[in-house]
């Protein structure tokens, strides 16, 4: 599957990092949100001095909707009738660098983080098919195979690929847990414009995906939870 791969990578790519500076003062947490597009991911924080401290991690999302209410009529008779439905599945995958500032002595800090994106947009249309049964009752007589491309029974499919920069502002709160770990809370607001970068795998006889996807501007407030453990906070405490 090349999302986990890509994943895969970005999660090494950050273990590295963590592990290069592993003999330093620093955390590392897995965090969780409220948002579809970084529903979970693991960041490494480290100091820069008193008061600031950056920050990279990888986060991923996904949403979807497999065969959703939302359709129209495509076509019928006395006996016999189909629905066109639609369906999207997205999966999205960032780096994540930024930097983070304590509020003076508090357990609050403001953080400014720059997420570098792949968004993967599934999208697929299908027919459902309803026939009348002898007792004058209608009743579904198949489901067009989801992402299959059969052109008989006229389903398509496309996948589409962004490039999704997007930046991101938020309050923290990172309140000690026991021995060297830290709870953290956050609310953030996260912006930016999705980069179209083409299609893949069109299955459309009906001609129903034309032209490029039109740009939007996409932006976001959500809560984060997370749980971080100090680096080396053991030897600290001998």
């Amino acid at each position: 599957m090349p999302e986990l791969k890509k994943l895969a990578l970005l999660l090494m790519f950050v273990g590295v990092n963590c592990f290069s500076f592993a003999q330093e003062d620093g955390d590392l947490g897995i965090v969780f949100t409220s948002n579809e597009d970084f529903r979970y991911g693991i960041e490494f924080r480290k100091p820069i001095n008193e008061h600031l401290r950056y920050k990279i991690g990888v986060t991923q999302g996904s949403s979807g909707v497999v065969l959703s209410p939302s359709y129209e009529l495509y076509e019928f008779s006395d006996s016999t009738f189909s629905t066109r439905h639609f369906s999207n599945q997205i999966s999205t995958t960032n780096l994540r660098i930024g930097l983070e500032r304590n509020l003076g002595i508090s357990i609050f800090s403001i953080g400014f983080d720059l997420n570098l994106g792949y968004q993967n947009f599934q999208s697929e249309r299908a027919n459902r098919n309803w026939a009348l049964n002898e007792n004058g009752v209608w009743e579904e007589n198949g489901v067009s195979p989801f992402f299959q491309g059969n052109e008989e029974i006229l389903s398509a499919q496309i996948t589409r690929h962004f490039f999704t920069p997007t930046a991101r502002l938020s309050l923290n709160m990172d309140a000690p847990l026991g021995k060297g770990f830290i709870l953290n809370f956050s609310i953030a607001s996260n912006f930016g414009v999705p980069i179209y970068m083409g299609a893949t795998n069109i299955i459309d006889p009906l001609t129903e995906y034309i032209g490029v996807p039109a740009s939007t501007f996409n932006w976001s407030t959500y809560l984060g939870a997370g749980l971080r453990y100090a680096i080396n906070s053991e030897k600290k405490s001998e």
